[in-house]
């Protein structure tokens, strides 16, 4: 019987173990990130600010836009933009997005930029593995 119960018990770990490592996605190289990307910046947060905003499935959502001031263009033009990304806090309903950072006034960063459906540049991959 003892023999049984381990054997049940090192089956039940293996299929743990094969279903923890069969959703675990590779993260994307920052090659891969800068290739795929149309802007990849050093940049400075100037501002953020936050408001509703309807998704392309009809979803009423928060979203936040941060000013940044490109200090060095890797790729793409260094002209100032402004990142448009889901996630902010409006009228004291806040919003976040667990594969986004939330992004402050004076932080500085490295930017893989893209063009969302809508024109508006949106951070490259969003924090997917690839």
């Amino acid at each position: 019987m003892r023999l049984g119960v381990r054997w049940t018990s090192v089956f039940g770990i293996a299929l743990m173990a094969s279903a923890v490592s069969a959703g675990a996605q590779r993260p994307a190289t920052i090659e891969e990130r800068a290739a795929g990307a149309e802007r990849v910046v050093v940049a400075s947060v100037d501002d953020v600010t936050a408001t509703y905003e309807s998704n392309a499935f009809g979803d009423r959502l928060i979203v936040s836009h941060a000013r940044l001031r490109v200090e060095e263009a890797l790729k793409g033009p260094a002209d100032p933009m402004t990142l448009d990304y889901e996630g902010g806090t409006v009228d004291g309903v806040t919003l976040h997005v667990s594969s986004l950072p939330a992004l402050a006034r004076g932080e500085r960063a490295v930017f893989f930029v893209a063009r969302g459906a809508r024109g508006e540049l949106t951070p490259h991959l969003r924090g997917r593995a690839s």
